[in-house]
């Protein structure tokens, strides 16, 4: 699978970051330059999972309070988890 750097919500180009020294952050979309949304929780589990919708939520909805954001992506991520959605992690290839 080939790396995702950017992605369009409503119009507006972010770069994705999956940095792990950072849990969540969704830059405001008016930043100057491309926005950044960055998720470091391991996008193979349950609060991975959680985060990343979190994130993409207030990339869509920038003005939506974080609490609703926050019910809102933990209610999304409960049911992919319980559909079985995950992310593959494959192992690397040795050189």
């Amino acid at each position: 699978m080939k790396k995702v750097k950017t992605h369009k919500f409503n119009g507006v180009t972010y770069d994705i970051d999956l940095d792990p020294d950072c849990a969540g952050y969704c830059d405001h979309p008016k930043q100057k330059g491309n926005p950044c949304l960055f998720v470091g929780t391991p996008l193979n589990t349950k609060k991975g999972l959680q985060d990343l919708l979190h994130e993409m939520l207030h990339a869509s909805r920038w003005l939506t309070p974080n609490d609703k954001v926050r019910q809102t992506a933990d209610d999304m991520g409960d049911l992919l988890w319980r559909l079985d959605f995950r992310k593959i992690v494959k192992p690397r290839k040795k050189s």
